[in-house]
């Protein structure tokens, strides 16, 4: 399923050398009220980062069961990521693919179609954090730090999704363009 959006934002994300390129993602805001500002690497291989963090995980010592019993969650899915199917990727289903006005697919760019909103997935390559965000009591659980300590070690941790809506960033700089959250969200006529 793919949809064509009524912003500029396919033009702009098919203009980007298909290749890796960077980009910063500045003033933006999470769920939980943090505001960063990111520096992000646009079109780098998923499928790579997936195999290299399985190396990694595959060659890690667990210290207890709980880092063991994460190890093979985590080795199963994204071994499954790597077959073509995860039955563990539960919000897959929710996304429709992005294509610009010639029915061109914009890469890193999907939309969820329940929210209606577009979200850009990149790799991370530095944050800066402006304000900390207001995390719910018992956010880091164990199993969930553990999961995060795991994660953490590999590539693959890095990619992150940023959601493209009102209200979300100030502005994202790429391939020599500065777009205001004004700007990428702008209607076509």
């Amino acid at each position: 399923m793919t949809t064509k959006l009524e912003t500029v934002i396919p033009a702009v994300f098919n203009r980007i050398n298909p290749g890796a390129t960077f980009m910063a993602v500045m003033g933006y805001e999470n769920n939980w009220g943090e505001l960063s500002n990111f520096g992000l690497v646009f079109h780098v291989n998923y499928l790579n980062a997936v195999r290299k963090s399985l190396a990694i995980w595959y060659g890690y010592r667990p210290l207890n069961s709980l880092e063991r019993e994460i190890q093979r969650e985590l080795i199963e899915s994204y071994t499954d990521t790597l077959n073509g199917h995860n039955p563990r990727a539960k919000a897959a289903h929710a996304y429709a693919g992005v294509v610009d006005g010639n029915d061109a697919p914009v890469k890193g760019v999907k939309y969820w179609v329940r929210g209606q909103e577009c979200h850009l997935w990149a790799f991370r390559v530095h944050k800066r954090v402006l304000r900390e965000g207001d995390y719910p009591p018992g956010f880091w659980h164990a199993r969930k730090a553990a999961r995060h300590k795991l994660m953490g070690m590999v590539p693959i941790h890095n990619y992150r999704q940023f959601k493209l809506i009102q209200g979300r960033f100030d502005r994202i700089q790429v391939a020599k363009l500065s777009l205001t959250e004004q700007d990428l969200l702008r209607k076509l006529n």
